[in-house]
């Protein structure tokens, strides 16, 4: 059997960090993957809106990649720039 730290070397990122999260919260998070936000922007006058604003975005997200949705975003507010991590 491998020992604790032997495991956690052996591990990806992604799977570490899965480890961390709250079972929770992962579970919670899956039905948004298919939930249309945008209405929620018609709550605040996008357009108009003044105040620096940093749209950040995964560049590998294979659900919503960063041109169909981040990146239209970071257009749409006056004066925000669009970033990839």
């Amino acid at each position: 059997m491998k020992k604790s730290n032997e495991l956690t070397a052996s591990l990806s990122l992604g799977q570490r960090n899965a480890c961390g999260a709250s079972a929770t919260a992962c579970l919670a998070c899956v039905p948004t993957w298919h939930e249309d936000f945008r209405k929620d922007l018609t709550r605040i006058d996008v357009p108009t809106l003044d105040v620096p604003t940093l749209v950040m975005q995964g560049d590998a997200d294979r659900i919503l990649p960063i041109t169909a949705s981040g990146l239209r975003l970071a257009k749409l507010i006056k004066g925000s720039r669009g970033a990839n991590h």
